[in-house]
């Protein structure tokens, strides 16, 4: 498996005017429309964000369109049936001719995944929220993909496909047409049965280890967990590599993350390629680590894989332009000025200091703009399962390296991405350069994993309900309440919006699975504005209209940080970026 050649070799050009050459490539693909929505990307520049593959795949793009649903007798590929697991149909168009749902994509000739559907970053990190009957579209917001029930509903239609002869019939004659030979008949089923092996060795293990005990459901998932039994344990075929999954989290919105030094919610990673590469592992690229006897691949070709690196480079830039949605008053009601004027004095007494953050020191504000606040563990106060399953987390390297010392998920990840980019970047013969660019701006491929979070920025945050990292807090109002105040379960996912309250209401449509506060990764404990000290206190009890004060400020929050607060250095030194620089 190898890459093709890079079509960007004067990269460090490219990065430089970006902007414009994304318009000129992206012109070449999509319509010619300038019409600009009200997050800075034009339509062309959106329709490139939900439908360039990056590398994933599913299975073949003839196989996607002929394979039947696992039960009943329609197409998995009916819209009305993905619409099930919260994806976004839209209809066909230039960049889409098969009309498939936002996030699902068709590799192009050119890429090394080639004729196959796979997720793109889309699927997670598109949002749309509903009310009396509108559906106002979040881009970089987050989805409600049922991404846990896709799969699994994707490996029950192909066995049902694989073992029914009646079935496996309509699909070949889908796949192959009606006068297809019987060896083509024999050569596909062959095909198949080799992806049933795949599936049926992940399920006896989920199984036998209870890998996935909790469910994701709408928004929701447990992506490093499942990143790293992708990469360690499926893509190695090493049981002994897997950890339980048992702490999923809300897709986070992607407006401003190119400037922070640190993203994910637990503040774990620098690098955008890194990431990118990170995630597109986690979501079905293909790799190349052994053979088909599950022997170690020898050589550089180890390190062949399908990922799409011009594709995350590009998308990556595109990010650069996106903003933060502007609260629609059209829709939602208008903002009471004076009310939120109130609510900004609040918000800098209680809130400004964590969410707001510091301006980069100096010289190193060309790698990152903003440098994030972290809170320890035992400040916040929020479920800890998040943290503390990646701090514990380690794997049997062997297959990869060479040797058996163990290594956690903050040197393992950086590791094998590093590889896959290297071998990429010397295929297409990139100079040193031009490594850093498609990098993204010169950062270093540092990861940590601390019992800490992020206290994330807060502008656009009324789209991204609900809240906490794993998404157990309905609406802002509980969130700037007690604990005690907040709903112990509630209906998530295709849910009416509540512009009052600013989160999610409580009327529950056909569309949805249940957030119980209860179970291990779920609590909605910690983050609490209370009387008293412990845990998870960081503010004093607000009153109801303080709280609907501070609702009313974040509606029309503009600037990042709204607060200027003194400049910080990056911390990067620490982990090793003086080595690499």
């Amino acid at each position: 498996m190898q890459n093709p050649v890079n079509p960007f070799q004067n990269t460090l050009v490219y990065f430089l005017l970006l902007p414009l050459l994304l318009l000129s490539t992206t012109s070449l693909l999509f319509a010619d429309d300038d019409d600009e929505n009200h997050q800075g990307w034009k339509s062309r520049e959106q329709s490139m964000y939900y439908f360039s593959s990056q590398g994933t795949v599913l299975m073949p793009v003839d196989w996607f369109l002929a394979l039947p649903q696992p039960s009943g007798t329609g197409l998995f590929s009916d819209p009305s049936y993905l619409a099930g697991f919260g994806l976004i149909n839209v209809e066909p168009s230039k960049a889409n001719p098969l009309g498939l749902p936002i996030g699902l994509a068709v590799a192009p000739a050119n890429s090394p995944a080639a004729g196959t559907v796979g997720i793109t970053c889309a699927a997670c990190h598109t949002g749309e929220l509903r009310y009396r009957g509108t559906r106002l579209r979040i881009d970089g917001g987050q989805a409600i993909f049922n991404s846990g029930a896709f799969g699994n509903q994707i490996a029950a239609a192909i066995q049902k496909t694989w073992n029914d002869p009646a079935v496996f019939a309509q699909f070949s004659s889908l796949v192959l047409g009606a006068s297809a030979s019987d060896d083509a008949k024999q050569q596909l089923y062959t095909q198949l049965g080799k992806q049933v092996v795949r599936i049926r060795w992940k399920a006896y293990w989920a199984n036998e280890l209870d890998l996935y005990p909790i469910d994701e459901g709408f928004g929701r998932s447990d992506a490093i967990g499942r990143i790293g039994n992708s990469t360690f344990a499926v893509d190695l075929l090493e049981p002994e590599n897997f950890h339980v999954a048992n702490a999923p989290v809300d897709f986070p919105p992607l407006w401003d993350i190119w400037k922070f030094d640190w993203v994910q919610y637990d503040a774990s990673v620098t690098q955008p390629m890194s990431r990118n590469v990170g995630e597109s592992l986690g979501v079905g690229a293909q790799t190349n680590f052994i053979d088909d006897a599950g022997n170690p691949t020898e050589g550089p070709e180890k390190w062949d894989c399908s990922t799409d690196f011009d594709n995350l480079f590009i998308l990556e830039g595109l990010l650069r332009e996106l903003k933060p949605p502007s609260w629609p008053e059209k829709l939602f009601g208008r903002v009471d000025r004076k009310l939120a004027k109130t609510g900004q004095e609040l918000y800098y007494k209680n809130c400004a200091n964590c969410h707001s953050p510091r301006p980069v020191k100096g010289s190193d504000k060309q790698y990152a703009k903003l440098v994030v606040t972290t809170v320890p563990l035992e400040v916040i106060g929020t479920d800890p399962q998040r943290v503390l399953n990646s701090v514990s987390a380690v794997f049997n390297p062997l297959k990869l390296t060479g040797s058996s010392d163990p290594i956690g998920i903050a040197l393992g990840l950086p590791f094998v991405n590093q590889q896959l980019m290297n071998r990429f970047y010397d295929i297409n013969n990139f100079s040193a350069r031009e490594r850093l660019v498609y990098d993204g701006f010169g950062r270093p491929n540092l990861a940590r994993f601390e019992l800490m979070y992020k206290a994330r920025p807060l502008d656009g945050i009324w789209a991204t309900a609900p809240f906490l990292h794993n998404g157990s807090v309905r609406n802002m109002y509980q969130l700037l309440s007690p604990a005690e105040e907040r709903d112990i379960s509630f209906p998530v996912g295709d849910n009416d919006f509540d512009p009052v309250l600013m989160g999610l209401s409580s009327n529950a449509v056909s569309l949805h699975s249940t957030m119980d506060t209860s179970v291990t990764g779920n609590s909605n404990f910690g983050h609490e504005f209370d009387n008293g000290f412990g845990i998870g206190v960081i503010g004093p009890k607000l009153t109801h209209l303080e709280r609907m004060a501070i609702i009313e400020y974040l509606k029309v929050i503009d600037k990042m940080p709204p607060k200027e607060l003194a400049p910080a250095s990056l911390d990067w030194l620490e982990y090793g970026w003086q080595r690499q620089r």
